[in-house]
């Protein structure tokens, strides 16, 4: 159960890399169950890639955008429980940050789980 966010984060490195992006320029893909604090530290690596290696990789992004640019557009992802994701809400997307109860699985914090988001969010 501790590492099946670990999962998540190979799916966000195909993302990210795939080609198929600009061929469908409305499609929005969404991560759930992965929570988002990791988020964050995977932009920046991916920025950091794309800057060393497209080189030699060949990999382009269009208009001058970039790996983070293209999640932060493109990519919706969820968190349940996750106050470091909280705290690093900045470095993402807002709108497309979105927060799941999971109710009835065993993540939940179901029955708190309304209050509890809310008061991660305001810092209550």
């Amino acid at each position: 159960m501790n590492l099946s966010p670990a999962a998540t984060v190979y799916t966000f490195g195909d993302l990210v890399w795939a080609d198929f992006w600009w061929r469908y320029p409305d499609l929005k893909f969404s991560l759930t169950e992965g929570d988002v604090g990791w988020i964050p530290y995977f932009i920046q690596k991916a920025e950091n890639t794309y800057k060393r290696h497209s080189g030699w990789t060949k990999h382009r992004f269009p208009d001058g955008t970039g790996p983070g640019d293209l999640f932060r557009e493109r990519v919706l992802c969820c968190f349940i429980n996750d106050p470091v994701a909280v705290e690093l809400l900045h470095h993402l997307n807002i709108d497309n940050v979105c927060w799941e109860s999971d109710f009835p699985h065993s993540d939940s914090i179901w029955p708190d789980a309304p209050r509890r988001a809310v008061g991660a969010v305001r810092k209550d």
